[in-house]
């Protein structure tokens, strides 16, 4: 008599490889019995007719769930009480087909999740992976093949799964669909002070309560306004009051978005603001071809056109004054540089020439007016050298011309060299020293440095010889000295002899072939 409980085996495999006897796997129940438990043409000993997951479709669906599939099964018998396993939640068949599949409405999840059929609790097929989708997206990018089951719902204009929104309100396709957007606003641009109407064109637009968003340059929302609806390509909105930072112009980006919703996107454009007054005087910020600004030259104020009683303005920034050079553009660490400025036009008037002053990296020192290109400023002394100190001239306490220039310190002590020294106007080369001071004597000053033009003969061979050295000024009194050093760094003093004002001999010595650098000594100065 046989004895063997079929149904120990809870899987087909484990079914036909355990007593392959007496047990089969029967469709009708998907479960382990004996032959004569199952009809004939079901059971089975043939581990390659075992229940089989063929395909699920689609294989991704929303977080939120809801997204219906049709799952392809083999080896399945249709009256069996099955379920859909989607991770570890279980969910019953909606319906079995006529094509042998059957349809399971996903529950909510996330990342990718196993699907698997069971019965009875236990595992009946083999897995297959399903993919959760996030729908969260703007309207333009919720319609698109890797998220099918996403759909604009105009309800909360949002962009969510089928089951997140009254089916009146919802729309599957952007063939069916306009996406709200603005295309443009009228007018273009307004005075920072808000409190006009604002109209945003566009499509798209359905009657119900919308906001409009001002943001600022660095994307802070600095106003949320209601908005009225007019028409499906026409929104009206009172322009905020821009109180942003900003020096007198910017861009302000402006968005719609549901009721409520206020700070979800649904499309924005920009538009342009300005506040003439915030410009002061300060010119290019003015005039910047955008706004109806102007710089009245009666105050030198920048002033709304629309507005202003000026008799006479500039429109066009080329004609803003700016900044052309120092002279000198360098001084002494110790200040007190008398410095020629030059602009493309300063004031003429009495009543503005006093209104100028110079400005050294931020600080504020005195101007006087010398003709309608020129005003002089004297330089304050610097801590440090060698320094670059930025420029910029003020009219009435701000700026008066859209460049700086650079003035540049020096120590007049650093420089060692005669000809280092003198070429600054302020150095003064005394025996062998370059300082700010003047020398102690007029006879220790050298005003003219000494230098070589040329050497006579200009080579030689490896044995040492006489050389001249010319030059365009020597002294009979001066301890000269000749200093030869070759390509390998190695130096030879030899004292010279005074020829003429022009002229010193000196021996150059012993040398390897290669070309020898000299340098003339008068004691400690090098010349």
């Amino acid at each position: 008599m046989n004895v063997t409980n079929c149904r120990q085996y809870l899987t087909c495999s484990d079914c036909i490889s355990g007593d392959p006897y007496y047990c089969g796997w029967c469709p009708d129940s998907n479960t382990c019995t004996q032959g004569q438990e199952c009809s004939s043409t079901s059971f089975s000993k043939n581990p390659n007719q075992c229940p089989v997951l063929v395909s699920v479709t689609p294989n991704a669906g929303a977080m939120q769930g809801g997204t219906k599939t049709i799952i392809s099964l083999s080896n399945v018998g249709r009256n069996a009480a099955i379920q859909c396993q989607f991770g570890t939640t279980l969910v019953n068949v909606d319906s079995w087909n006529s094509d042998g599949t059957i349809t399971c409405t996903s529950p909510a999840g996330s990342n990718t999740a196993s699907l698997l059929i069971t019965s009875s609790g236990q595992p009946l097929t083999n897995q297959l992976p399903f993919r959760y989708y996030d729908c969260t997206a703007s309207c333009q990018t919720c319609f698109n093949n890797l998220m099918p089951d996403c759909g604009f719902c105009v309800a909360s204009s949002q962009c969510v799964p089928s089951v997140a929104c009254d089916p009146a309100y919802y729309y599957s396709s952007a063939v069916s669909f306009t996406c709200p957007r603005i295309d443009s606003t009228s007018p273009k641009l307004g005075q920072s002070t808000g409190g006009y109407s604002l109209l945003l064109n566009g499509a798209g637009f359905i009657p119900k309560q919308y906001t409009c968003g001002f943001f600022g340059n660095d994307g802070t929302a600095f106003a949320v306004i209601p908005a009225v609806y007019l028409s499906s390509n026409l929104i009206n909105c009172t322009a905020a009051p821009d109180v942003s930072p900003y020096d007198g112009e910017m861009t302000v980006n402006l968005s719609i978005s549901t009721g409520n919703n206020n700070y979800g996107l649904v499309s924005s454009t920009e538009y342009y603001v300005y506040n003439c007054s915030a410009a002061g005087s300060f010119c290019t910020s003015c005039i910047d071809g955008i706004s109806p600004c102007v710089m009245c030259l009666d105050s030198y104020t920048c002033q709304d056109s629309t507005t202003s009683t000026c008799q006479s303005s500039m429109v066009n920034s080329t004609q803003c004054p700016g900044l052309i050079s120092l002279s000198p553009s360098s001084g002494n660490l110790g200040g007190g540089t008398t410095i020629v400025v030059t602009s493309t036009y300063f004031f003429s008037d009495s009543k503005r020439q006093n209104l100028y002053s110079c400005v050294f990296d931020g600080n504020i020192y005195p101007a006087t007016y010398v003709n309608e290109t020129t005003i002089t400023c004297t330089s304050p002394p610097s801590s440090v050298a060698p320094y670059s100190a930025n420029f910029v001239v003020l009219y009435q306490g701000q700026p008066y011309t859209g460049n700086s220039l650079t003035f540049d310190y020096y120590n007049c002590s650093s420089f060692t060299i005669c000809s280092a020294c003198t070429e600054r106007s302020e150095c003064h080369y005394c025996s062998g020293t370059c300082q700010y001071q003047s020398c102690s004597s007029a006879d220790q000053e050298i005003l003219l440095c000494p230098s070589i033009s040329s050497i006579d003969p200009p080579y030689g061979g490896l044995t040492g010889r006489e050389i001249q050295v010319n030059g365009p000024i020597f002294q009979s009194s001066g301890n000269y000295f000749c200093n030869f050093t070759n390509n390998q760094g190695v130096s030879t003093f030899t004292p010279a002899t005074y020829v003429s004002k022009t002229a010193i001999q000196c021996f150059a010595p012993n040398n390897t072939a290669g070309f020898i650098s000299l340098v003339i000594y008068d004691g400690n100065v090098i010349y």
